[in-house]
């Protein structure tokens, strides 16, 4: 096979083939071309780990940049201060080739540019704040006719300390004075719930949502089996099915079984990929599933958090809430509690009412590890004090 893989088994890098996301990407669009009035201009996107929120935030960044926007884009886990570090983004920007003449703030003095034209804002004065530098720049942005997109990853590791100045300048720049800074900010479902709905917050109770939901099995065929077609290698019918039922809807899966898919047959393109390649292309597709998804999860959960997923294990990976709490001894209130904690963690999807599932059989899998585990210990700790 001449062509190298297009399949992006790395966080945050851009798939060969964006499936399921032309909803979101044609909201934020639309906003773009209406203006600060937009209900999406400022907008709030959640999702579960593994299920491509940072690459829909590259897209929509690279979407504004064909534009001739400016674009600011940091993570919440960016420290030690989210707003200085917006601040700096903003001082490095770059002015985009399709501003025929400077805009206000700029300065031909800034730079040595052939054609008289800046390539960078002139910095503020040093007292200058977070919100009189983004005021300024969707000033200049506006001059030319586009706007600034601030986008920030990872809501949910920021501090709410962080985000309330930058919650604050959104409220003021965007909503009230109606200037071109549009946001788009991305995080776990958990964050709506807890760090977005701080009293002091306001502004992003108000943003519009979208969710990165699970791929359906269709936008799954096309994401796993059209890189392969537009290469010409044949993919075997049950392959691409047990390629499909192993994802789960995972964009992050999709990327990972078709990266080690395209691996096995490089050089056999004639041959395709078999029902044996897309198993063993699975089982390393796991792998990176469990060691760079479930395992951080894991780490993070609370011992009682990591009893409840052990007890789903126990019952066979789908469970009641009367089933979990005759299991745990736990009241039917505290197995609700923790069946929402379960889910905002990613661990756990809800299977019906009153019923619940492990989001990917990775965390079943681990979870049952686990269980076996402790086990071991316990009767290693029960044989030695006999």
């Amino acid at each position: 096979m001449s062509q190298s893989n297009p399949f992006t088994p790395t966080f945050g890098t851009a798939p060969p083939v964006l499936a399921g996301r032309a909803d979101v990407i044609g909201r934020v669009s639309m906003a773009m071309d209406s203006g600060p009035r937009h209900p999406d201009y400022t907008l709030v996107v959640t999702g579960r780990r593994g299920t491509g929120k940072t690459v829909l935030l590259d897209v929509i960044a690279r979407s504004a940049a064909e534009k001739g926007w400016l674009v600011l884009q940091v993570a919440g886990s960016d420290r030690p201060d989210l707003a200085a570090n917006v601040m700096q983004r903003a001082h490095e920007l770059v002015r985009p080739a399709s501003w025929a003449a400077p805009a206000l703030g700029f300065s031909p003095e800034a730079t040595g540019s052939p054609d008289g034209l800046p390539d960078r804002p002139v910095p503020l004065p040093e007292r200058g704040d977070l919100r009189s530098t983004l005021t300024a720049l969707a000033d200049q942005a506006s001059a030319n006719g586009v706007g600034v997109l601030l986008t920030v990853d990872e809501l949910q590791a920021s501090a709410a300390n962080a985000l309330r100045p930058l919650a604050s300048i959104l409220q003021h720049v965007t909503r009230r004075e109606e200037r071109p800074l549009m946001f788009v900010g991305c995080g776990l479902p958990d964050v709506a719930r807890t760090l977005l709905s701080d009293p002091g917050m306001t502004f992003f109770h108000r943003c519009a949502r979208a969710e990165t939901s699970r791929l359906t099995d269709d936008e799954v065929r096309f994401a796993l089996g059209e890189p392969f077609t537009a290469a010409g290698v044949p993919v075997v019918g049950a392959a691409l099915d047990a390629g499909i039922a192993a994802a789960v809807g995972y964009p992050f899966m999709i990327q990972h079984i078709g990266y080690a898919a395209w691996e096995r047959v490089d050089g056999l393109a004639s041959t395709g990929v078999s029902a044996a390649d897309m198993a063993a292309a699975i089982d390393v597709a796991d792998l990176a599933m469990t060691q760079q998804l479930v395992e951080p999860v894991w780490v993070g959960l609370s011992a009682k958090d990591r009893e409840f997923a052990i007890a789903i294990a126990t019952l066979g990976g789908v469970a009641e809430v009367r089933e979990l709490a005759v299991r745990l001894g736990w009241s039917a209130n505290t197995v609700n509690a923790y069946r929402r904690r379960a889910i905002d963690a990613g661990i756990a999807v809800a299977a019906g009412r009153g019923r619940l599932r492990f989001a990917h059989q990775a965390f079943e899998r681990h979870a049952r590890s686990e269980h076996a585990l402790a086990d071991h210990d316990h009767d290693a700790t029960s044989q030695s004090g006999a």
